[in-house]
């Protein structure tokens, strides 16, 4: 390819990259999520690093997730909720003896937490059959591998009660929707609309460190979706490939974890065309697939119609080669694990433990996925890796406290964190990859009759052994109705933004003071500017 239509392609390639990341053309051509692998460049640089991002949607009631559990804080919090939930529609408070407490450093003095009883311990079964004890949150937490973060929420400059109706005092645009607050903790940056994601930006900058799959030329690129395509993922250079999580790793088999033999082993969770293989694999034998190959391999003289040719065929080729490295069904393949992604017991304890009552843990299938591409880092090429994962559901209001509703969400939640935390141990990766959760919103803290509602500042978490764990970062809020940190049903006013969280995150990934400046524009109005949630990532 000459100088010319080199320059001229890349320049197309970048045009038409902006183009779709802002809106439903993507949907149209999934292929072109490829396009990274077009501009991408080979690199090297020490120590494994990947980030995974665990989104909540719909608005997690985060306040039920972590409560304090000393006598004049639970009392607040307890009067706030309406008190201790019976079953009837109104209290939304959890029993102060069924929060499971947790052992945390560098509180203040009288200050203590739990956690909701979906986070506790649970057994498991390995691929092998055998009863496996697994850490649930709880655990997680007191054994220093998980630290949590209070009150936070989009913010533009810091805020008070005293200062919201203050023109001069910028806020984020559309609080309390469900939309726009996701946009802004996608973007990285409270601003009404960004078509980059903070995810895909930090992609941007070590892309480059990242090398071909073995035995090829073949690039994955470095951001992985098991959830569509997310606006978090979305660079200038970088778009996510867009995987499948391969349903239950158990597969209905009597024994779970990630079966050898089981179709999840045979899996590479891509999405490829029905039986059709690589272009010139020696295998293209269908018509269809010969008629196809024969039209992407003379796609005219029309720059669109060529680049969507070269698309198509780098994704028939990419699958291949993803899938040559990642499914297999012997006791070989390298992707495979021993720790069990599936409880003993479903959350109904119904008879038969691989039956699952409430339609599955899809949260914990993502994550095993996760987990089989982390441990073939090296055949694919990664040196860095942002992954997306997803569970929906917490825009609860009625649905908050039976058990239907949020305790089995946060059930879920806990046991899949709990798996692929043991599953980085298995591999000896537990300092090499930070998980942290992202939700839009928390909500209201006193019912509207019908549950909570949707609020504002709330509690996430990040987990990994980097992590500054066993510890609370942030200032947990005064819950007192329209007291001095929120307004009258409980909606809190943040006192930490997303920013100095996100901007953590993305430096423990390698990036530097300018690049931070440049995804997170507001940092400057906040102290500090990153949160101290991790020690340095190894190098």
């Amino acid at each position: 390819m000459s100088r010319l239509r080199r320059e001229a392609r890349r320049d197309f390639l970048k045009r038409l990259t902006a183009t779709l990341a802002g809106g439903s053309a993507m949907s149209l051509l999934p292929q072109l999520r490829l396009m990274e692998a077009a501009l991408a460049q080979e690199g090297a640089g020490g120590a494994y690093r990947a980030l995974v991002c665990v989104y909540l949607g719909g608005g997690n009631d985060s306040f039920n997730w972590l409560v304090p559990t000393d006598a004049t804080r639970y009392g607040i919090y307890s009067t706030s909720r309406g008190g201790t939930y019976t079953g009837a529609n109104g209290p939304l408070g959890i029993a102060q003896g069924s929060l499971l407490p947790l052992t945390m450093q560098g509180l203040p003095g009288g200050h203590s937490y739990g956690l909701h009883p979906a986070c506790a311990d649970w057994d498991g079964i390995d691929r092998n059959g055998a009863v496996t004890a697994m850490p649930g949150l709880a655990s997680l937490t007191s054994q220093g591998r998980v630290a949590w973060v209070a009150n936070m929420g989009t913010l533009i400059e810091p805020v008070t009660k005293a200062t919201f109706n203050d023109p001069s005092v910028a806020k984020p645009p559309q609080l309390y929707s469900h939309n726009d607050q996701t946009k802004l903790w996608h973007q990285g940056q409270a601003t009404a609309n960004f078509r980059l994601g903070w995810g895909g930006q930090v992609a941007d900058r070590v892309f480059g460190l990242n090398g071909a799959i073995a035995g090829g030329s073949k690039l994955l690129p470095m951001n992985i979706s098991f959830s569509g395509s997310q606006r978090f993922m979305v660079g200038n250079q970088v778009l996510p490939y867009q995987m499948n999580s391969c349903g239950n790793p158990n597969n209905g088999d009597p024994v779970t974890g990630l079966t050898v033999g089981s179709s999840f082993a045979n899996c590479s969770g891509t999405t490829s065309l029905s039986g059709f293989d690589a272009c010139g694999s020696g295998s293209d034998t269908q018509a269809q697939e010969i008629a196809l190959c024969t039209l992407l391999n003379s796609p005219g003289s029309h720059l669109f119609q060529i680049e969507h040719a070269e698309t198509m065929k780098r994704a028939m080729d990419l699958s291949a080669a993803i899938r040559a490295e990642i499914s297999g069904a012997s006791a070989a393949n390298p992707s495979l694990l021993t720790t069990p992604f599936r409880a003993l017991a479903d959350d109904q304890a119904v008879p038969g433990y691989n039956q699952i009552a409430d339609g599955g843990n899809s949260l914990a299938e993502q994550l095993a996925m996760v987990a089989r591409l982390i441990r073939v880092r090296q055949a694919l090429g990664h040196q860095r890796s942002i992954f997306f994962v997803s569970l929906g559901g917490f825009d609860t209001h009625a649905t908050q406290m039976p058990d239907t509703g949020q305790p089995r969400l946060l059930r879920r939640v806990s046991r899949a964190l709990g798996s692929f935390y043991r599953a980085l141990e298995e591999m000896g990766l537990q300092d090499n990859v930070t998980t942290f959760t992202m939700s839009e919103f928390a909500r209201t803290l006193n019912s509207n009759g019908d549950g909570s509602d949707h609020g504002w500042g709330g509690v996430q978490m990040v987990m990994g052994g980097s992590v500054r764990g066993g510890r609370l970062f942030g200032t947990f809020p005064d819950q007192t109705l329209n007291g001095p940190d929120c307004f009258n049903r409980g909606q809190m006013i943040p006192t930490t933004a997303m920013d100095q969280y996100a901007g953590a995150l993305a430096q423990w990934m390698g990036l530097g003071s300018s690049d931070l400046a440049t995804i997170f524009p507001n940092l400057g109005n906040f102290t500090p500017q990153t949160l101290d949630i991790l020690n340095p990532a190894p190098v």
